[in-house]
């Protein structure tokens, strides 16, 4: 974990006075409340259907054409 670069972003931050041991626990809280809520989102959504499994893989179709691979 000593080379662990959001262990040490973390301690950067509070080190130098750019953000406090509290307001970092806030923030975690709230990611932590965001994951959770997505997570309790996608298990409690029914299962996309097949004909989606390529809708928004690709940013546009030449992406795709160019990676070989067609809808």
């Amino acid at each position: 974990m000593a080379a662990d670069p959001v262990v040490l972003y973390r301690a950067w931050l509070i080190d130098n006075g750019h953000a406090t041991e509290a307001a970092l626990a806030e923030i975690e809280e709230q990611v932590t409340a965001a994951i959770d809520d997505a997570v309790e989102f996608a298990l409690n959504s029914p299962q996309p259907d097949a004909s989606e499994l390529y809708t928004d893989v690709f940013g546009d179709e030449s992406a795709a054409m160019l990676n070989g691979v067609s809808r």
